[in-house]
């Protein structure tokens, strides 16, 4: 035997490390996990390349090995299994797993094949609120560039100041800003492109603070005896700062789940590729109106607070609905310069006290 671990227990190890790896590759051997036991703990390390991701626990091993396993067939038989506990027994040239009344035997590769893991970033160091660091990354995921055509715009920018720690996504099409001035890093002034991945390697119910390393290339992410070190984007990042309009005369304000409710009813008879619902401006209410293709059209009135010109500008229904879904508050307000310029989405209340803002940018009315 080589050791014993419970299932429910290597389940939870292999969860954590299983997305990094590809499910295609020019490289196969990175479809494994590299799977050893030293010093009374068994280590689980899978990569993509660009990321790598290591977790451990204590456990009780009969020696210390190391072997290269198949990434998504342990995962597979581990989850399928309905035994409590699985036993590993190493072989010259295999290893046998044995859960309940089944038994699996699979050939091993060469370990020293496998990447070498990179170097813990070492030039800056710190810790963060992990309901922190999630909270300001969930309130700009969404707004990430889909595309490669523009590396950097694919990544979120973590920026962060002596006042206030901030994170920027955009794909060109709407900006996302999410910020924390209570949970600041106490650190030089830092601005850097993160891949959105590293974030999903971060548990759900993730307490406590989290390890932060950094230098010029690198960014690694440690909690939970699990470690996560990956290649930041190049830049450079688009100057978020200056698209975000200063002063706006034209304010909206209107309830958030009214709202939202309206456009799900408008995006019933919207254009499947734009998506256009259009504002009518000017009145105490708000109308929107949405056509198809087909000639169809739809119509509704919403109780609001408007202060400014009267216009018609037209946005993205589902651009609309992913900005109202992040907003936390009960209103959004609406800041407006025109039909052909972009409108900065917020809670009631000063601008500057806002955690979170968001920039949409209209389309033409067809």
């Amino acid at each position: 035997m080589w050791f014993k671990i419970s299932r429910d227990r290597l389940e939870e190890l292999i969860n954590r490390i299983v997305p990094v790896i590809p499910s295609r590759t020019p490289y196969p051997i990175i479809q494994s996990i590299l799977c050893s036991t030293q010093k009374g703990r068994l280590t689980l390390l899978a990569t993509d390349l660009d990321i790598y991701v290591k977790t451990s626990s204590e456990i009780e091993a009969a020696e210390e090995a190391r072997v290269l396993l198949p990434g998504r067939k342990l995962a597979g038989i581990v989850k399928e299994s309905t035994s409590n506990e699985i036993e590993f027994i190493k072989e010259e040239n295999r290893v046998i797993l044995k859960a309940g009344r089944s038994t699996f035997r699979i050939p091993i590769l060469d370990p020293d094949e496998f990447p070498k893991m990179f170097e813990r970033p070492s030039a800056i160091k710190f810790n963060i609120d992990a309901s922190s660091l999630k909270g300001l990354f969930e309130g700009v995921e969404f707004a990430v560039s889909r595309g490669e055509d523009r590396p950097a715009m694919t990544g979120v920018l973590w920026d962060i100041k002596p006042q206030r720690n901030r994170m920027v996504a955009t794909d060109g099409h709407r900006m996302a800003l999410s910020e924390d001035k209570e949970s600041v890093p106490e650190i030089a002034e830092q601005s850097n492109i993160l891949p959105t991945k590293i974030f999903g390697f971060l548990p759900k119910e993730l307490e406590g603070s989290i390890d932060v390393f950094l230098d010029e290339a690198k960014i690694g992410l440690s909690f939970e005896a699990t470690e996560v070190v990956s290649r930041l984007i190049e830049g450079p990042y688009p100057d978020y700062e200056k698209v975000i309009p200063a002063e706006i005369n034209n304010l909206l304000t209107v309830h958030r789940e009214e709202l939202t409710a309206a456009l799900r009813r408008m995006m019933i008879f919207t254009n499947q590729v734009t998506r256009q619902i259009k504002f009518v401006l000017g009145s105490k209410n708000l109308q929107l109106f949405a056509f198809s293709p087909e000639g169809e059209e739809a119509q509704e009135e919403l109780t609001a607070s408007y202060k400014g010109d009267s216009f018609e500008v037209a946005y993205n229904g589902s651009y609309l609905l992913d900005v109202l879904r992040h907003l936390e508050s009960d209103e959004v307000v609406f800041e407006i310069t025109g039909a052909l310029s972009a409108a900065l989405l917020r809670g009631p209340g000063e601008r500057e006290k806002q955690n979170r803002l968001y920039l949409l940018m209209p389309i033409l009315l067809d």
